[in-house]
């Protein structure tokens, strides 16, 4: 309902204040004023604004005004951050969201046509379906967040309803899961060929060191290059990983996890040779260690082999040893065991007792913890 108000100012001119307010179930929902010279434009401004409102989803655009996807996301991520970091991997693909044409669309009219299109240019432009899924489902986070987190009234619906035909037409999956483990004279040819790059002028990352390292440990990259000298426990053979990976939460989530076999003896050495001032254990980025990882693969000619994929053989290996499912999690970091059950890779006849188990790949010499 619209009132317009006739106001004297100081000079004796008279000015008109339009004031349109919208009420649903006893509730105020929006209100909104302007000031005009003559009373006629407060009359027709009243009126417009009333005749928009009363339309289909009026007060929330409204609310919203012509806010951008971009904008949008933009504050998303501002907002977010200051209850807790964001993690790397979502910012970047914010980042991709602003960067795309979809970013252009006033967010109040997003519809699903439009996230349809921005996956048939992401897939053109080369990227997978588990690469485009990521797009989607971050994308469905933030606009489902904008009622709480930022008060505006922005829902997910256009996510949802473009989801069944995004799967149908394969332009999203969930990522593929990976069963790659090291197959016989693998991990001697990445011993012989780590040792050669090793001896090459400028390297500087141990790589043969960082390969048992990872399968013994059974970490990433990321968390054994943020293990700090402060964080070993050496009376426990413990040591702690700080905002360790996890679906839900990342940051804050620090595990304190058993360095088995020789994954302490290496950490024993680097703590007594490593400079004393030097706060990391692994003092190396987590690209240059990927680089090295890519290069020893590549020159041994060993085919599809990632340096997460050690980690996969090291569950695999705790598993062979006889570690329980909850030991091993306590190692690995998950916090639902089902989720181990794909690194396994038992075979049927390495179940028989009566005769030894014929590990895929050789034993990482010095392992005193077997059961």
């Amino acid at each position: 309902m619209a009132t317009i108000t006739k106001i004297k100012n100081k000079d004796g001119t008279l000015s008109y204040r339009a004031q349109v307010r919208v009420k649903r179930g006893g509730r105020l929902v929006h209100a909104e004023a302007r000031t005009f010279p003559l009373s006629k434009l407060a009359e027709d401004w009243a009126e417009r604004l009333e005749k928009q409102l009363k339309q289909e989803g009026g007060v929330e655009k409204r609310k919203i005004g012509s806010r951008t996807l971009a904008n949008y996301l933009t504050l998303y991520v501002q907002r977010s951050e200051e209850l807790k970091p964001m993690g790397a991997t979502k910012r970047s693909v914010y980042r991709v969201l602003c960067d795309s044409p979809i970013s252009d669309v006033p967010v109040m009219d997003l519809t699903p046509a439009n996230i349809i299109q921005h996956c048939k240019e992401r897939a053109r432009l080369g990227a997978k379906p588990q690469t485009v899924m990521q797009d989607v489902i971050y994308l469905g986070v933030a606009l489902g967040s904008g009622s709480a987190l930022l008060g505006l009234p922005v829902t997910r619906k256009a996510v949802d309803d473009a989801l069944p035909l995004l799967k149908l037409n394969n332009l999203v999956s969930k990522s593929n899961e990976r069963e790659r483990r090291l197959v016989p004279g693998e991990f001697e040819k990445l011993m012989v060929f780590g040792a050669k790059r090793e001896a090459m002028p400028n390297a500087f990352v141990p790589i043969r060191e960082l390969i048992r390292f990872a399968i013994a440990t059974t970490m990433r990259a990321g968390e054994i290059t943020s293990i700090l000298r402060a964080d070993v426990d050496r009376v426990r053979r413990t040591v702690l990983i700080r905002d360790r990976k996890d679906p839900k939460n990342k940051i804050g989530n620090n595990q304190r996890v058993p360095l088995l076999g020789e994954a302490w003896e290496i950490v024993e050495r680097r703590l007594a040779e490593g400079p004393a001032n030097e706060l990391r254990i692994f003092p190396y980025h987590e690209d240059s260690i990927g680089n090295a990882f890519r290069l020893t693969v590549l020159e041994a000619e060993i085919q599809d082999l990632r340096f997460h994929d050690l980690r996969h053989e090291g569950i695999s290996r705790l598993f062979e040893q006889g570690y329980q499912i909850q030991e091993v999690a306590i190692v690995s970091g998950h916090r639902d065991w089902k989720n181990l059950k794909r690194y396994t890779n038992l075979r049927a006849h390495d179940l028989h007792r009566d005769q030894p188990a014929s590990s895929q790949t050789p034993p990482i010499e010095g392992r005193t913890d077997r059961r």
